[in-house]
């Protein structure tokens, strides 16, 4: 039953940040690290393809194209969504 009561105050927490951002914001604003990290992995196992096609070579392109740079010190603004797979 306690674990029960915390799914469904995790779950009406989830609800109040959806209301309080907006859509595009939802998944940087209210996500945090480990969550991000849960969906990828779940992603990997329910659609393996779809994760291969919509994270893993865009963190290959996106790391590419960060590597490529002439320069010695660059910054990077990415998403959370790909952020492990860069840094990996």
């Amino acid at each position: 039953m306690q674990g029960q009561t915390f799914w469904q105050n995790e779950r009406i927490e989830t609800i109040n940040r959806l209301h309080n951002s907006e859509p595009h914001q939802f998944s940087e604003k209210c996500l945090d690290s480990n969550l991000i990290n849960w969906y990828i992995q779940s992603m990997d196992v329910f659609f393996p393809k779809f994760k291969k096609i919509f994270v893993e070579e865009r963190d290959d392109d996106l790391f590419k194209q960060i590597d490529k740079s002439p320069h010695k010190k660059v910054v990077v603004v990415v998403n959370q969504w790909h952020m492990e797979g860069i840094e990996h």
